[in-house]
């Protein structure tokens, strides 16, 4: 056979067996029983964690079939809005928002639009303050969710138990944010004077302005605080390296960063948000429950979790019997 030919014959009979798979896959998706968009505002593993626990947890809560769709706006407020337009142009059956941003987004739109596709809000805190449920029990509309779990008391408690000198408390964190971060300010900043701590703060818009803006507090600072943050938590390496630098400590509100670089964090387990978000989805979607029907979800539990190749670089010391008794308690030690 010519050779010419043989390697026309060979890229013609590849191309028909690449647009055979393409077709499979495509016919695969066509008759999924469901469509779930997941819609997340920025990239970081705690958002990771959460989709994780919501497909897996579906994959073992029913038997029907499933095909999700995965958003990302990469902490761009502008893609984030585009984004939110596209799902709602998608006809999805359900449609799953991380965070206040893109579920305030996603419910602003749909409402303009007439639209009234069941959503399932995760880690928002005051879903009433942004409009998209009238309670914090029955949501009264076409959403409901998991709410963000905060323990601030306990949270700080847990960080004197290990570093009980403190005095001087940095929280970097964006007050445009939109889920009560002014609000959960407010609160610690109360707990800590109690404490005779003083508590110091620093604004960002975006996660960029982070390294900038924070540097020339850190001399004098005896821990960096973020919050649920979608803003810093996306520049979260910053003020890794920052605190890695100046020997500060660096205290997260969210489990995944501890495994980042952050010396301590304490929070819920993120694979637990979305578990009780597919627990919803399912209802919804299966048992056919309206989504105002359905209880609003919190997780209880919370953890601490120790890094400690960071507390080494960020000046804090824990011998190993107070790293024993932290597992003990039912935290992680790094």
């Amino acid at each position: 056979m010519n050779v010419k030919v043989f390697v026309l014959l060979c890229i013609a009979l590849g191309g028909f067996a690449l647009s055979r798979m393409l077709f499979r896959n495509r016919d695969s998706a066509q008759k999924a029983d469901y469509r779930v968009a997941l819609f997340q505002p920025a990239v970081h593993g705690t958002l990771d964690e959460i989709i994780q626990g919501f497909k897996e947890s579906i994959g073992t809560m029913s038997k029907k079939t499933f095909t999700f769709t995965d958003y990302n706006a990469t902490g761009n407020s502008t893609l984030l809005r585009a984004q939110a337009e596209e799902i709602l142009q998608q006809n999805y059956d359900l449609i799953v928002t991380i965070g206040a941003h893109c579920s305030q987004t996603v419910h602003e739109l749909g409402k303009k639009q007439g639209l009234h596709k069941p959503q399932v809000f995760v880690a928002v805190d005051d879903p009433i303050s942004i409009g998209i449920t009238n309670s914090l029990e029955l949501s009264g509309t076409n959403v409901t969710g998991v709410l963000a779990t905060h323990a601030y008391k306990e949270q700080i408690e847990a960080l004197l138990d290990l570093k009980p000198d403190v005095k001087r408390i940095l929280l970097v964190y964006n007050p445009a944010h939109g889920t009560g971060l002014e609000k959960d300010k407010k609160q610690i900043e109360d707990i800590l004077s109690k404490k005779g701590i003083s508590l110091h703060t620093v604004e960002v818009a975006h996660h960029n302005e982070i390294a900038q803006k924070a540097t020339g507090f850190l001399e004098n600072t005896d821990v960096v605080l973020v919050l649920m943050d979608n803003t810093v938590v996306a520049g979260l390496d910053s003020l890794i390296a920052l605190c890695n630098r100046y020997g500060v400590l660096l205290y997260a509100s969210d489990l995944s960063s501890g495994d980042k670089g952050a010396a301590l964090s304490f929070g819920a387990r993120n694979y637990d948000f979305g578990r009780l978000a597919a627990q919803l989805t399912v209802e919804i979607l299966e048992h056919k429950k309206e989504p105002a029907s359905l209880a609003l979800k919190r997780v209880l539990t919370q953890h601490i979790k120790v890094n400690v190749k960071a507390m080494e670089k960020q000046g804090l010391r824990l011998t190993d019997e107070q790293l024993t008794q932290i597992i003990k308690k039912g935290g992680t030690v790094l």
